[in-house]
């Protein structure tokens, strides 16, 4: 019985593939910071690439991140499921009473999923008066992993040992209930440019934009509990690649209120899984952001305008982010923020981060998520600037 191997075998595979395109320092903000930010984090808004201090001549960034939401309680729920199951096998004892805890507890694992966020990104940028420009590669995962219905044969099974005391009604190996697995991975690699824009508008106007090859790649794997093969899950994969454009603009109208907006992957498509009817549809992602800055306090809020995600297991998310940092003098840097799924498919979390820069000049960035229902992540950063 395998059911004990489904949420750390499927989680591992699909972390060793890649990961989403966030940073820590962002990500300690609540995932905010279209409005709000500089160069470093252009792969957030392109428009950030044109906003340097004069004395920045070359930069390098390199993040990675993990999100995990296990708000089914997948991970206990198979574990002590599998061990219900499990004990069929001995006939010795009350055969019906364990007949009757097994069938509870698979009851009880029916249409639970745990799901993973994962990204990395990193960046070699040189900003400049003419043109700034990056050479940026990220990656994002989104992926869901659970049990699907009961299957009514391994329910009569299951019934008939509870009803007649009957040990040779149940099969453990022939379980026909279904193991399912979604996944969604952009690798994108780009070019981003800036600048600022001279408008009769009072106020600074930057605009970026990215051309980018990207490679989309769909998981979809169902397969009975007792033939889950954590091996088989590559093995339902297809890969599909396009070029695709992101488009950014942020405007300070003061030194203290300033505006975002992104409008990323412009050009749609859309792939179809290898195994199932399951479609995925690359389609444009908006994004608008406002921020406050005032001495070293910065408040910033994001709104996801459009959903994304949405492929088998995997649930679509519009997220809503808060954040607030302090940053003290590019020395050192404490934030804190709020994500929440504006269609209430992932938990709300709160984050928090911390940012050690001396001089500004070298970079590390730490991150960590907690939220309800078993929601725990960590994002880390590393940058320099020259």
């Amino acid at each position: 019985m395998k059911l004990n191997k489904i949420a750390v075998a499927t989680t591992a595979v699909f972390l060793s593939g890649a990961a989403q395109a966030f940073d820590a320092r962002t990500i300690a903000q609540g995932g905010a910071g279209v409005a709000v930010g500089d160069y470093t984090q252009h792969i957030l808004n392109p428009a950030h690439l044109a906003s340097f201090d004069q004395d920045d001549d070359f930069g390098v960034n390199l993040g990675i991140g993990v999100l995990l939401q296990d708000k089914d309680d997948l991970v206990d729920t198979a574990d002590k499921a599998a061990d219900a199951v499990n004990a069929l096998a001995d006939t010795t004892g009350n055969y019906q009473a364990k007949a009757q805890l097994a069938l509870d507890s698979l009851d009880n694992l029916a249409n639970k999923y745990l799901s993973v966020e994962a990204g990395g990104n990193g960046f070699i940028a040189i900003p400049n008066s003419v043109m700034p420009t990056s050479l940026y590669v990220s990656s994002a995962l989104n992926m869901s992993a659970g049990v699907g219905e009961i299957s009514a044969g391994d329910r009569g099974e299951i019934q008939d040992a509870i009803n007649n005391g009957n040990s040779s009604a149940v099969t453990i190996d022939d379980l026909e209930t279904q193991v399912e697995a979604s996944a969604v991975m952009t690798v994108d690699v780009g070019i981003a440019v800036a600048n600022e824009v001279d408008t009769a508008l009072p106020g600074k106007l930057n605009i970026g934009g990215v051309l980018k090859y990207q490679q989309v790649t769909l998981i979809d794997y169902s397969e009975a509990v007792a033939a889950f093969d954590d091996d088989a899950l590559l093995d339902t994969e297809s890969s599909h690649s396009n070029f695709n454009i992101d488009l950014g603009a942020a405007y300070q109208l003061n030194n203290t209120l300033s505006f975002g907006l992104t409008a990323k992957n412009l050009i749609g498509k859309t792939y179809k899984s290898k195994n199932s009817t399951s479609e995925y549809k690359v389609k444009p992602e908006l994004t608008a952001g406002v921020g406050v800055e005032h001495g070293i306090v910065s408040v910033m809020g994001d709104l996801q305008l459009t959903s994304t995600g949405g492929y088998g297991a995997v649930q679509e998310s519009r997220y809503a982010s808060l954040g607030v940092t302090l940053d003290f003098w590019e020395h050192a840097r404490l934030s804190a923020g709020y994500r929440t799924d504006l269609e209430d498919n992932s938990a709300d979390v709160l984050t928090a981060g911390v940012g050690l820069s001396p001089w500004d000049i070298f970079g590390l960035n730490a991150a960590v998520m907690v939220g309800e229902d078993k929601t725990y992540g960590a994002a880390l950063q590393f940058s320099a600037k020259f």
